[in-house]
């Protein structure tokens, strides 16, 4: 069916990614998707990880995660999803720039790092595309911690998140800014279930998900470029004295106890 040009993985599968390159794979047929990674009813654990430039003809760019009643599983940690695509055969929806779950799929983003990556951007008069660095759908659930998506762009809504209906996301201690939809919603559109202590385009929310009077935060000023930053991945650093994505973030303790809290849990030596 032409999915997973990189890595296919199919129903009852157990795989660990560790300090991989996953980059230059094409989706060639149209509804090729997930052209990085397509899990299909299996648990992958990712971690120290690059996707990087894989184009797919339909859906998700570097990963589609598809549960359909099978159990969908896939957790990524210490990863950098940069200049993914979909939509590369024939324009029309194709959304997930970087990551597509969807039909019940579970998965968790930690310290994470979404850069630069596209959903379909049509021609004049063409379909477009949702979500360009994620795009959930089917009652897919995404816990997302410590992540930084900007300069993702989205042919046509939710330039980095698309969450359709009866989806679940939570999100805690991350930075969405600055990333780009034709249409409508730069950052993220449809109802997330959980914001604490993040970033959301120039605002600021606390640990209850309020919005911070008299905070404002400049993605273009308060963000460096996709660099080389001493781990094994390239990353983005927050930049500028007085930054509040660092004074109203989550600190170390709190991290922790988020880690215990998730299933599986995850160890404060990662999560900190």
């Amino acid at each position: 069916n032409g999915n997973g040009a990189g890595i296919y993985a199919r129903a009852g599968a157990t795989i660990v990614i560790d300090s991989c390159v996953i980059k230059d794979n094409t989706g060639r047929i149209e509804n090729c998707s997930g052209t990085g990674l397509w899990n299909r009813g299996s648990t992958i654990y990712i971690n120290n990880t690059t996707f990087s430039n894989n184009r797919a003809g339909g859906n998700g760019g570097a990963i589609l995660a598809h549960g359909d009643g099978l159990a969908t599983k896939t957790y990524i940690y210490n990863t950098t999803f940069n200049d993914n695509l979909t939509g590369l055969i024939n324009w029309g929806s194709r959304p997930g720039g970087a990551y597509y779950g969807r039909t019940g799929s579970e998965g968790i983003m930690l310290n994470c790092t979404l850069y630069k990556n596209t959903a379909t951007i049509g021609a004049p008069g063409a379909s477009s595309s949702d979500g360009g660095a994620i795009s959930l759908h089917g009652e897919a659930k995404l816990n997302m911690i410590s992540c930084t998506l900007t300069q993702n762009i989205a042919g046509r809504d939710a330039g980095a998140i698309i969450i359709n209906d009866g989806c679940f996301l939570n999100i805690y201690n991350s930075v969405i800014s600055g990333n780009v939809a034709r249409r409508n919603n730069n950052e993220i559109m449809g109802t997330y279930t959980t914001l604490k202590n993040s970033i959301i385009g120039d605002k600021v929310f606390d640990n209850g998900g309020s919005e911070v009077s008299g905070q404002a935060f400049d993605s273009s000023m308060m963000l460096g470029t996709l660099a080389n930053n001493g781990g094994l991945t390239q990353t983005i650093t927050l930049t500028g004295s007085g930054n509040p994505a660092t004074t109203y973030g989550m600190n170390a303790g709190e991290l922790q106890t988020l880690g215990t809290s998730l299933s599986p849990a995850v160890e404060s030596t990662v999560i900190s």
